[in-house]
């Protein structure tokens, strides 16, 4: 092979390696984390925190309508597949949104948008404040029956992708699946979160198994304790604890957030 030929197939390497590198960047999001279907999470009482309040409703101003609007256009995007959806631009209309919207611009209609959007963009980034939105919409109503919105809530409690387990609302519940190298796992939740703020998470499984673990620490819970086995987890308010290991049968993770510092519609729910 001469030094023409040999550089017009590196040129052609190069060319080709640019090409996979682009379509990266343009591929269409997929989940990072996904929620789990409601019949898989068994919950232990009922989800209902508080009663939607429509008289808390007061006509908002049409820009924040129209931000809401425009977040709706976009969801359409990515429910659609549609290549003019993009993450960033999703995530700057949710902070926009965010930054003025409150319980008053809260209508039944926008209050299931806000929900639905929240989740979506949890489980396309695994951030802690899409989460706490969820969260705070438990702690202040939605509208619905009992059954609509347990339905609603039951799959975000946790969300996972494979052996990933985000704990996303502390609400005592328990999952059980396959690990990716078989063998059962049961993770479950007991709670006295908005009266103690402790909380145990516990493991049982067939096999030790590698698992890790993602704890949503609130962003009010500056101080906030996540202990294993007298091991003691750093902590990030707003962030997600992460806890990676092997798990054993009776492993259990203590938390304590301590809630002197949690806002009124957490400290009023029971």
């Amino acid at each position: 092979m001469n030094y023409s030929d040999m550089m017009n197939r590196t040129w052609l390497l190069l060319f080709f390696v640019f090409l996979i590198s682009c379509s990266g960047k343009n591929k269409f999001p997929s989940f990072v984390t996904e929620k789990i279907p409601a019949e898989k999470v068994d919950v232990k009482g009922s989800l209902q925190k508080a009663i939607f309040d429509s008289s808390r409703y007061s006509l908002q101003n049409s820009r924040i309508q129209k931000q809401m609007d425009n977040l709706m256009i976009t969801l359409g995007l990515f429910q659609s597949k549609n290549d003019d959806f993009k993450l960033d631009n999703f995530e700057i209309q949710w902070e926009q949104f965010h930054q003025v919207g409150n319980d008053k611009t809260m209508n039944s209609v926008n209050t299931k948008n806000w929900f639905q959007i929240n989740g979506i963009l949890l489980q396309l980034t695994g951030e802690a404040k899409y989460a706490e939105e969820l969260e705070k919409l438990i702690y202040t109503g939605l509208p619905g029956n009992s059954l609509q919105v347990n339905n609603w809530i039951t799959p975000y409690i946790y969300t996972k992708y494979v052996d990933h387990i985000h704990v996303n609302l502390f609400i005592p519940s328990e999952i059980n699946y396959e690990h990716s190298l078989h063998g059962k796992v049961r993770i479950w939740q007991e709670t006295g979160y908005t009266q103690s703020g402790d909380m145990q998470i516990h493991f049982s499984m067939e096999k030790k198994r590698y698992i890790e673990l993602f704890v949503r620490i609130p962003d009010w819970a500056e101080g906030a304790s996540v202990v294993v086995r007298n091991v003691k987890y750093l902590t990030h308010p707003s962030e997600y604890c992460k806890i990676a290991r092997e798990w054993s049968e009776g492993d259990k993770v203590e938390i304590h957030f301590p809630m002197e510092h949690a806002p009124a519609y957490i400290q009023a729910g029971y």
